[in-house]
């Protein structure tokens, strides 16, 4: 005997973190630090799972309701997430009825690869809100052998390109040392990396003050790692890593230039490497996207390209979705910042 449940209980929440990390099928996009930290804007979010006898989780996913005024978005980053894929189907239809009784005019999801077939005919292929961001692939690098047994780091060192092979190795001739993150002082002088290389290159990253309550839990809860290079006792750069059942996840990073220069990026791939390796994963994902630079030097590290997902999206109401699509088009990042500011109005 199944049910479904539509629920915020601290019960489920937790057991849904022990869920998403102890299954292959989960994202580090799904835990609860990731999607509370939304509720920053003023949005809302929900579990939706299938639970049997023994209360046992079975499928589901935890959503996000965007909220504007009249106008509401229902989003899933990537799922569901399973132990029964047999209830893939009647997950599917739970969440696209369930973003119609919250009045959603339109609903999002990532589904993982194996599952795409589930669209149907009324999905629709594409992102309609990329605030929230979804996971459609992976460049992954492998640390077990054909045995499961974990590679030398000096062997895994062997796979990348001539250039990242030189670039690692001279790296740790420099004098470069690693250092991981825990405390929250440590947390916030590594996430000011992340905000200076943003502001020099010209993108944004969400503030120290809106991401420290997720990096702060994640972090004591090992769901997430903040690894910071130092030389001569000042800080070079860090990186983010994401952790699901399997592997690490470089998630974000900042490095600070310096002369001559230390390869400081490299070696804080390498770093995480290692980490993962620790922690028994079986691939370190060093993510996808970013400007030709930062994706010739991920490429460098000969990852292997994997589709994971496909994102579609399915309209519930076709006015209000071209009002907001009319709002998020022309107004952008302006539209998101605008829901922080309301959010902060209404709570005085």
């Amino acid at each position: 005997m199944v049910k479904w449940l539509v629920t915020k209980e601290p019960k489920y929440t937790e057991k849904w973190n022990e869920f998403i990390l102890s299954n292959e099928s989960g994202s580090f996009l799904q835990t609860m630090d990731r999607v509370k930290s939304y509720e920053q804007y003023g949005f809302d979010w929900e579990l939706i799972i299938c639970v049997d006898s023994e209360d046992n989780i079975l499928i589901g996913s935890v959503n996000i309701i965007v909220k504007f005024l009249f106008l509401k978005v229902y989003i899933c980053s990537y799922g569901p997430t399973y132990r029964d894929i047999d209830l893939a189907d009647a997950f599917v239809e739970k969440f696209v009825s369930r973003a119609k009784e919250v009045n959603a005019c339109v609903s999002q999801i990532a589904l993982p690869a194996n599952l795409s077939f589930l669209a149907k005919k009324e999905g629709r292929k594409g992102k309609v809100f990329t605030k929230v961001p979804s996971i459609e692939s992976y460049n992954l690098i492998a640390l077990k052998d054909e045995h499961d047994e974990q590679l030398a780091p000096e062997r895994i060192i062997e796979s990348f390109s001539k250039k990242a092979r030189r670039d690692v190795r001279a790296s740790y001739r420099k004098g470069l040392t690693v250092k991981l993150a825990e405390t929250e002082n440590e947390l916030k002088q590594a996430y000011s990396c992340f905000e200076d290389n943003a502001g020099k290159k010209g993108y944004s990253v969400r503030s120290w003050e809106e991401m420290s309550t997720a990096l702060i839990s994640m972090s004591k809860h090992g769901r997430a790692h903040l690894l910071t290079a130092w030389y001569n006792d000042e800080l070079q750069g860090a990186i983010l890593l994401e952790r699901s059942s399997k592997s690490l996840h470089y998630t974000m990073g900042g490095v600070h230039r310096h002369t001559p220069d230390l390869n400081t990026g490299y070696f804080l791939q390498m770093e995480g490497i290692r980490l993962a390796g620790e922690k028994n994963c079986s691939y370190y994902d060093i993510s996808c996207g970013g400007p030709p630079a930062v994706e010739k030097f991920k490429l460098s590290f000969n990852p292997i390209f994997t589709d994971v997902g496909e994102t579609i999206h399915f309209i519930h109401n076709s006015f209000i979705f071209g009002m907001y699509n009319y709002l998020s088009k022309y107004l952008g990042s302006y539209f998101v910042q605008k829901l922080k500011q309301l959010k902060i109005k209404l709570s005085k």
